[in-house]
This record gives structure tokens, sequence and C-alpha cells, in this order.
């Protein structure tokens, strides 16, 4: 084997490592158990030639508002160990900012379109991008998904921060708390080999519904955000004498 093929391929290995690793701190981010509190900045994006049909303030009141949103659900099923604030500065309004992207849409690949927000989006803010613990945008209809479909509802990079909603979804409980769980580590959710088939929690299944169904994670991934981590017994079946455990987890 050539040496120096052989130090290119540890080389990619070891940047695989370093990568699966920084994913993994940041879903550890929540297993400490303590109350944890991130700020969410949502961007309303109007395009070349359109924009989306919902105000700064009805986007506001639907990521944080008291019931039915993404902020009151995960404080919910965290029991209150993960909070989402909204995200302040200068040109942002109760956690929402406008953008207007002077760059057509229409017909345009999804992940590209992100670049085009992010380098304009860039010089509004007081901080850099990947300061903010969540950027979710809200672009009109028009663009293709990543994989140049056009119907698509959202995407979200996983254990970064960034999250895209094609209009109407920007509205959806379940398409916000799905997107967010991506940010937060989480892949999806399925059942009998099919992808999104599971209806026991938000990671699967999604509903085009506003403020409803106050649903949470299936049994898995709540263990995988490790906010039940103080109420949790674990039992070693392997021992002869294991015996039944009884007492109150909650």
């Amino acid at each position: 084997v050539d040496p120096d093929a052989r130090v290119e391929v540890i080389q990619e290995e070891e940047e695989l490592e370093e990568q699966q690793n920084r994913r993994r701190r940041r879903q550890l981010l929540l297993h400490d158990g303590k109350v944890m509190t991130r700020d969410v900045l949502v961007v309303r994006v109007t395009a070349q030639s359109s924009e989306i049909a919902h105000s700064r303030e009805r986007l506001s009141e639907v990521v944080f508002g008291p019931v039915g949103t993404p902020r009151s659900q995960y404080e919910a099923c965290s029991m209150g160990k993960l909070l989402l604030e909204p995200a302040k500065g200068r040109h942002i309004h109760q956690g929402v900012i406008e953008l207007h992207v002077p760059v057509s849409h229409q017909g345009k690949n999804a992940l590209h379109y992100l670049e085009d927000m992010d380098e304009h989006l860039q010089p509004l803010l007081e901080k850099e991008l990947d300061q903010y613990d969540h950027i979710m945008y809200c672009v009109p209809e028009g663009a293709l998904s990543a994989h140049n479909s056009e119907r698509w509802n959202a995407f979200a990079t996983v254990g970064h921060n960034r999250l895209v909603m094609n209009e109407p979804n920007c509205l959806y409980l379940s398409t916000h708390i799905h997107e967010l769980g991506h940010n937060l580590g989480l892949v999806h959710s399925g059942r009998d080999g099919v992808k999104y088939k599971d209806k026991s929690g938000v990671m699967g299944y999604g509903y085009s519904l506003i403020g409803a169904p106050l649903m949470c994670f299936n049994g898995a991934k709540n263990w995988q955000m490790g906010w039940y981590h103080d109420k949790a017994v674990e039992l070693d079946s392997t021992l002869e004498r294991c015996g039944a455990w009884k007492g109150r987890l909650y």
C-alpha cells in the first residue's frame, strides 16, 4: 500500500471521528440534567419576487406563545429542563427578524438558497450566525428541496443550528419541534423500516396543524435527550436475583 495513501485515509478517519465527537458533545449538552436556556432566532424571509403571508408578529406568536408552541412544548416535554427564548438584537422584534434576499428563489435548490440567506442575514446581526443556538428560516414557496423536489416541508442540519421551513409549514407545531429536534442531534423515527411511520413521537409522522398535537418524543428519543435520567432506575436482568423494583419515578 502506498504510504501516502495510507496517511490520507487515516486523516479522513480522524476528521470523521472529530466530526462525530463534535456532534456527540452537542448532543450531550442536555444530558447532565441541568436546566438549559437556548436562544431562537426566527427569520421572516422576503424573496426577490414574493414574501410569506404571515407577519413577524404572527410568527413570534406561533413560536414563542404560551400554549401550543415549540417554546411551551419543549419546556413541557423536558419537564422544565429545556427553555427556548426569543433571540434579542437591534433588528430583532420578539425573536423575529425581517430579511430581504435580493435574488430569486424560484426553482432554486433550498440548500443553495440557505447560503444566500446566511450571506444577507449576517450583516444585520450583532454576533456570528453560529453563536445563535437555533436559526429558523421561514421562506416563501417556490424553492426546491435539497433533492430538487417541488414538494417539501422543511429541513434542518443535525447537530447544528439552522432549519428552513417552506411556507405554510412555518406555522405548524410538529414541524417546529421536529426540525429543532434535528438541531439537537435527533434523527428520524420510523417503523417497520418506513421513515416517518412512527406516530408515537414528533420525530416520526408530522401533522399540518397550528398549535397541535401536543406531542413529545418516543421513548428512545426521550432517553437520548437525558431529560429524565434523574428519574431512571437501571436493573441488571443478568443477575440471578434481580428481583422487582418498586417506587415512584415521578
